[in-house]
Parts: C-alpha cells; structure tokens; sequence
C-alpha cells in the first residue's frame, strides 16, 4: 500500500488460478440479486478511481484519488 498526499495505491497479489473480471456477472442483475458472493468486484470499481488485474488476474492494483 502507498499513500500520498493526492492517492492511495493498493497493491494485492495472489497464488490461484487467477480469473477474468469481465466473466463476472452483474450481481446487480435479477438473477444474480440473491447470490451469496460475486459483489467484491463491483466494489472495488465503485469504490476504486481505477482498477487494474494483472498477470491474468492473479495481481489487482487500485488506485483511489484523494480530494
């Protein structure tokens, strides 16, 4: 994690398979509503300025500017 005075950098890396964020479905949608996992990533871009999954979605890097 890396904090300045204009954002916070976050930096998570991890030893799975990885995934493909766009294959996950809006958890926002009528069938996915009552589905007990799946909102982390909608999180991340709502929350997050910009989100970015690297070496095949094993490693996710996000920024939040600061205002």
């Amino acid at each position: 994690c890396r904090i300045s005075d204009d954002k916070v950098r976050v930096e998570i890396a991890d030893e799975g398979e990885g995934f493909d964020p766009e294959a996950i479905p809006d958890p926002t949608d009528d069938e996915y509503l009552d589905m007990p996992s799946g909102r982390g990533v909608m999180l991340m871009r709502n929350f997050m300025t910009r989100v970015e999954y690297l070496e095949g979605g094993t490693r996710v890097v996000m920024e939040k500017e600061r205002s």
